[in-house]
């Protein structure tokens, strides 16, 4: 069977190395250096995020000791402050495409504008993992596709999980806890689906959380070592000077493979919502998936997402299922 991975080439991790050790400014040296950036390790290469939003895929391919850079389209587009309309004569657009559209890296100035597009393309509940990530050191992946290295189409087990946390376990080991994150008024969170005709309905986030727990624990081993290499990886960035508090428990994991297990159940995040909404029909939709949809205590609820403290939210919860 194909393995669930994370993890870089030696090839790729020289060449970040030799960016980061240059004299002169680079891209990478500016991607170390921006507090707003989240590093996510994957199969063979690294996605940049900004608030939920990919700006940079790198590698896994390397050219020339360089490694080769992606980026969405959209992103390239200049935020402009003035007005951002253009004429148009019924025949051309009376535009110079370098006025409007990034076209050469410059230092710093082009960086912070992919930031300033990337994050008008993202919506309340990435905004809210994005905050939620920011508050908390002992995060480890984000966006996290369940997908074996060798599926020649990469199909993913379900759609996207939001996070990935270490929580403090014993003997001072770690425990790695997957969430998902809903805003309250996500319909995933009473729409009803069927598995197959015939089968009792059953709420879609549900469903969804049920197929990664599946996920998990059919492939658990392969999730451990996936997640020790992630936090080898984090610590070698680190040592570039990537500009994110890292907590020492990533460190313990690196340097203590032993140390990491994996829960098996999945968490839910729902935020975004105020009294009114909670004490109405949202109180109901929460009770319905702790009882019906039988995710009890899995189901943390925060009006507003900077109100997480995410490892210190989990770590009760599940030292009392242990």
């Amino acid at each position: 069977m194909a393995k669930f991975e994370r993890t870089l080439s030696k090839e790729l991790e020289a060449a970040l190395r030799e960016l980061a050790a240059m004299d002169d400014s680079n891209w990478w040296k500016d991607v170390l250096d921006c507090k707003d950036l989240l590093l996510a390790v994957r199969g063979g290469y690294l996605n940049v995020y900004k608030a939920g939003q990919s700006i940079f895929k790198i590698g896994p391919e390397i050219v020339d000791r360089k490694p080769q850079v992606k980026i969405h389209y959209k992103y390239l587009v200049k935020p402009k402050e003035e007005n951002p309309y253009i004429e148009f004569d019924g025949e051309h657009f009376v535009v110079n495409p370098a006025d409007v559209v990034q076209t050469r890296y410059q230092s710093s100035e082009t960086l912070r504008n992919l930031i300033n597009t990337a994050a008008r393309f993202s919506g309340e509940e990435k905004r809210g993992v994005a905050q939620i990530v920011g508050n908390e050191p002992k995060v480890v992946d984000v966006e996290i596709a369940f997908t074996r290295s060798g599926d020649p189409v990469k199909r993913p087990t379900a759609p996207r999980m939001d996070l990935a946390v270490l929580v403090p376990w014993k003997s001072g080991g770690a425990r790695l806890v997957f969430c998902e994150a809903k805003c309250a008024d996500n319909v995933e969170l009473w729409k009803l689906e069927k598995k197959n005709v015939g089968d009792k309905p059953r709420i879609a986030v549900v469903s969804q959380i049920e197929k990664y727990q599946k996920f998990i624990g059919e492939n658990e081993k392969a999730v451990n070592e996936a997640y020790v290499s992630v936090c080898k990886t984090l610590i070698g960035l680190h040592d570039q000077k990537w500009n994110r508090k890292l907590d020492p428990l990533i460190k313990r994991v690196a340097d203590q493979p032993t140390s990491l297990t994996i829960h098996p159940h999945v968490y839910l995040l729902v935020y975004a919502y105020g009294k009114d909404e909670k004490n109405g029909v949202l109180k109901n939709r929460l009770k319905t998936l702790r009882e019906k949809g039988n995710l009890g205590d899995q189901v943390i609820a925060k009006g507003k997402a900077n109100q997480f403290k995410l490892s210190g939210d989990l770590i009760n919860r599940i030292t009392a299922k242990a």
